[in-house]
């Protein structure tokens, strides 16, 4: 199951990229949005973030003198949290250069590369 999650994040990871090459090329493409991150969230059952909570989430970080990102007390994750993970995974992977389009969709060019982003994305 965990593989075909990270399938679906690599190929968020994959249309980010294109789309960023994209608008380093002066195309800008709007409204082309691929919210994969949030359906891996609902299949493996983690609770949505509600408005309510959030706030006084936001209230107890504060109240914190040592909050860890990575390693948030009991009860204290969210999706919020997650999806910041993954967005630093993302910037720290970079755009990838070996992403094309073909008639099956976007690839990338060299296997490797496909290998270590999906190691990534799974070490989340």
């Amino acid at each position: 199951m965990k593989k075909h999650l990270v399938n679906l994040l690599f190929e968020q990871y994959k249309l980010a990229s294109f789309v960023g090459k994209l608008s380093d090329l002066g195309v800008e493409i709007d409204n082309l949005r691929i919210n994969n991150h949030e359906i891996v969230l609902d299949i493996i059952g983690f609770p949505k973030d509600d408005q309510e909570e959030q706030l006084n989430r936001l209230e107890a970080i504060k109240a914190l003198t040592s909050y860890d990102v990575k390693n948030p007390p009991d009860g204290f994750f969210s999706r919020e949290d997650l999806y910041d993970r993954y967005l630093t995974t993302l910037v720290n992977l970079g755009t990838d250069e070996s992403i094309v389009l073909t008639h099956n969709g976007l690839i990338l060019k060299k296997q490797d590369d496909e290998n270590a982003v999906k190691q990534e994305l799974a070490s989340i």
